[in-house]
């Protein structure tokens, strides 16, 4: 009850964030998703989703700053990586100049925690909506339990409109409204930016790399697993898969009645954000390195998209915990189910650190 209540509070409070659109907004937002679509279906995006994708160019120019950071009551030493996203939307595409106006964004940021000597395995954490930073970030993940106890190099992203790249008070803040363009770049400047950072990593001389993404970041990597074949372990935590779905099923009546009068209907939102749906994408990555995490008793990423994502990816290894999506952190049988799922990818000895 206690875990549920705190679900429905954080959904409330991202509901009141979103706000009321306006009429004038909501045909503009029509507007653009029909040229989206009219966009996509004559490039063939609509039927070949991973087509919409480009591939982005090699990171070789970027900064590191040595920072410390306090996370569970204990000093991580870390690194901050800095550089230039280069994501454009395509030339012509719905939004693009809002998108780029975003400053802020331009700029990728990811941090770092990296062992001395030998070379280690690499986990890509990917975030949760609504975090970004050093200490969200490394207190989501446990980021003393993975890196210490594990013994793996550990690679914090940071998506777009979050932490250092928001551009308002709220991380994530401008991908909540009923703004769907805004989530369409946003979803696929990520997926964008995390090839960059996983080649990065090859190129630094990594050999084993996987990515473990939470409720956002779920959704994030299930996206960049369906446009890159160098991941040995995706783990989807307690994944938001759907974003039309839960969108829809969180609409409040006022909106509704706005969005109907302004012609803007689920099957074209769903069809535009077909090419950034992981529902849509076929992972590159082979079965027996996909795992899911899920709560049953979870409000925003409810149990159905958990199973959606499942089936899609050919029902790999799957622990349900009876709990929500908030407060994950205080079931204990999700980190066996973690540690396990990096011993089965090759990331973790059995028994002891990498």
């Amino acid at each position: 009850m206690a875990e549920g209540a705190l679900d429905q509070t954080f959904m409330t409070t991202v509901a009141t964030m979103a706000g009321i659109p306006r009429s004038s907004q909501l045909r503009r937002i029509c507007s653009e998703l029909v040229d989206a679509r009219r966009m996509f279906e004559r490039r063939g995006w609509l039927d070949n989703p991973a087509g919409y994708h480009r591939e982005p160019p090699p990171l070789s120019q970027f900064t590191t700053t040595r920072k410390r950071a306090w996370s569970t009551g204990a000093t991580i030493d870390y690194t901050h990586l800095r550089f230039d996203s280069d994501y454009r939307p395509h030339p012509d595409e719905p939004g693009r100049q809002r998108w780029l106006d975003y400053e802020k964004n331009r700029t990728g940021h990811a941090f770092i925690l990296e062992h001395k000597g030998k070379a280690r395995p690499w986990l890509v954490c990917v975030h949760a909506f609504g975090m970004g930073t050093p200490l969200m970030n490394f207190h989501g993940f446990d980021a003393n339990w993975l890196h210490k106890e594990l013994g793996l190099n550990l690679l914090f992203p940071v998506l777009p409109l979050h932490g250092p790249r928001k551009p308002g008070f709220f991380s994530g803040g401008e991908l909540v409204s009923i703004d769907y363009i805004n989530a369409l770049h946003g979803f696929a400047q990520a997926a964008w930016d995390l090839r960059r950072m996983v080649s990065w990593l090859r190129d630094r001389g990594a050999e084993t790399i996987g990515m473990y993404g939470l409720s956002l970041g779920g959704y994030n990597s299930a996206v960049s697993c369906a446009l890159q074949d160098e991941l040995d372990c995706v783990i989807a935590g307690i994944p938001a898969v759907d974003f039309t779905s839960l969108a829809r099923d969180n609409e409040n009546w006022i909106t509704r009645s706005r969005r109907d009068a302004a012609g803007l209907d689920w099957q074209l939102i769903d069809d535009v954000m077909g090419v950034v749906a992981p529902l849509k994408l076929k992972p590159k990555v082979t079965r027996d390195k996909l795992f899911i995490f899920a709560g049953l008793a979870d409000r925003m990423a409810p149990p159905s998209q958990a199973r959606s994502l499942w089936r899609h990816w050919g029902r790999p290894a799957i622990h349900w915990y009876e709990g929500g999506h908030v407060a994950f952190q205080w079931t204990p049988s999700i980190k066996p189910f973690v540690r396990s799922s990096l011993e089965r990818s090759g990331l973790v000895q059995a028994g002891g650190p990498a």
